[in-house]
């Protein structure tokens, strides 16, 4: 559902600091630092405090995150030496 960059991008983009971010949510600045490295889930309830924060709806949400997330690794050509 959620990826830890894509949220640190977008509150930074936002203009937000964790601490801001954390007050939003209720909860502390650690627990903030945690969702963006992904060391803590990201439940239904946090997510969609966090789309109240950003003020964003989940369908802008959807868009953003297709902006944040980096395109797949383009396969390179192998050359073989004969």
């Amino acid at each position: 559902m959620l990826n830890g960059k894509g949220i640190a991008k977008l509150r930074k983009f936002k203009g937000y600091h964790q601490k801001e971010l954390a007050n939003a949510l209720d909860v502390c600045q650690q627990a903030v630092s945690k969702l963006e490295q992904r060391k803590h889930p990201v439940n239904e309830e946090t997510f969609t405090k966090l789309l109240q924060a950003m003020d964003i709806s989940a369908t802008e949400w959807k868009d953003i995150k297709q902006l944040f997330t980096p395109p797949p690794r383009k396969m390179r050509n192998k050359k073989t030496s004969l």
